[in-house]
């Protein structure tokens, strides 16, 4: 009966995020060397890291040297866990939490910040709907209940998104429940969301509404009531601005370093499943 975790994906276009991330941690790179910081540890990212272009760093994102690391990042402090807890999930995410902040154990350094190197992500961290089919089906294993998989949102109708139906779920629930931004058990929240008061309060609503449905329950009061206030701060927070500011146009300190045309017609070719997806659910008619 333990509730299942609030996780939030903010996503953006594929193409835009990968382009970003290379020109930021590009200049990170350029800044550390500015103090000093000429050498990079091969042992734990490898001799290949850090890659040189933008197709370099699609390749080893891809390489069984990235591909294995993340697979044991992912087994880090499972065996630990499931030997204290079993299938006790309240249990787990206690020790999850003592693991990583914790005397008892830290992530190892191959393991920070991400496997491999934060460079290993390109072409990883833009395959949105992988990425959350994974953590659904993660989430299924553990709380149950049929989950929606996110490997179908690039051919399927929005409307076979939905997951509850007037038969079964509540008004309170029909009012906060967004198809479009929740995935099984992932809220989906995309930029262009998060420049616009209204459509930010949408789709933060399912996330929030799972939030408050415990509170509600121990003080024993209608969601309503507490989804008014979350609604209140959304309305105050939007109204302080008019536009969200993104570094995708961020100029790189090392200019050999720039992705050229081909380097991004090749990132696009990639991204291709996951730009349409995005496309035809997030990004306005009419938008570039």
């Amino acid at each position: 009966n333990d509730s299942p975790p609030v996780l939030i994906a903010c996503v953006r276009d594929p193409v835009d995020q990968a382009i970003s991330w290379w020109n930021y941690e590009n200049n990170a790179i350029s800044w550390g060397e500015t103090m000093g910081l000429k050498g990079f540890n091969t042992d734990l990212r490898s001799s290949r890291y850090p890659p040189k272009t933008l197709p370099d760093a699609l390749e080893f994102s891809q390489s069984n040297f990235v591909q294995k690391a993340y697979l044991n990042a992912e087994k880090l402090g499972e065996k630990l866990i499931h030997d204290d807890c079993g299938q006790n999930s309240v249990c787990a995410i206690k020790a999850l939490f003592k693991i990583v902040t914790g005397d008892v154990y830290r992530l190892p350094p191959w393991a920070i910040t991400w496997p491999a190197g934060q460079l290993s992500t390109i072409g990883r961290s833009c395959n949105y709907t992988d990425n959350i089919e994974r953590y659904n089906k993660a989430f299924a294993a553990v709380f149950g209940g049929k989950q929606s998989g996110a490997s179908n949102l690039g051919r399927v109708k929005e409307t076979d998104y939905e997951q509850k139906s007037p038969n079964n779920t509540s008004s309170e629930e029909m009012q906060y429940t967004n198809a479009k931004n929740q995935i099984g058990l992932v809220h989906v929240i995309p930029l262009e969301s998060q420049s616009n008061g209204e459509e930010l309060k949408s789709a933060m609503h399912p996330a929030l509404y799972q939030c408050v449905q415990h509170i509600a329950h121990r003080r024993k009061m209608p969601c309503t009531v507490f989804m008014i206030c979350m609604d209140n701060a959304i309305r105050t927070f939007c109204d302080s601005f008019k536009t969200t500011k993104r570094n995708s146009s961020v100029v790189l300190i090392n200019l050999d370093r720039k992705p050229s045309q081909e380097d991004i017609s090749l990132l696009q070719k990639r991204l291709k499943k996951q730009t349409f997806w995005y496309s035809s659910h997030y990004r306005k008619k009419g938008a570039m």
